[in-house]
């Protein structure tokens, strides 16, 4: 896939093969990268504790979030825009 200049692209690495090509002679590339780990989206879901703390503290609040990640794979998905939808 080509993107055109200036164009922001966002890829979810864990989900997608993807890797850049060699800037021609002359030429040059500037990217800017981000990363978040997952496990500091599951301590906010939390309620800014980790999992073990979850499900020592509250659990039924505990098995109420493990039955969510079996659905979350397609939900988070489902998100992203189709070429027949564009």
């Amino acid at each position: 896939v080509e993107f055109p200049p200036g164009a922001l692209i966002l890829l979810p690495s864990a989900t997608i093969a993807h890797s850049n090509i060699p800037a021609q002679a002359g030429d040059e590339r500037v990217s800017f990268t981000q990363f978040t780990s997952g496990g500091i989206f599951r301590y906010v879901d939390n309620g800014f504790r980790t999992q073990e703390k979850l499900e020592e503290e509250d659990p039924e609040e505990y098995a109420r979030m493990m039955e969510l990640k079996a659905s979350r794979w397609d939900k988070g998905l489902n998100l992203f825009s189709t070429i027949d939808e564009l």
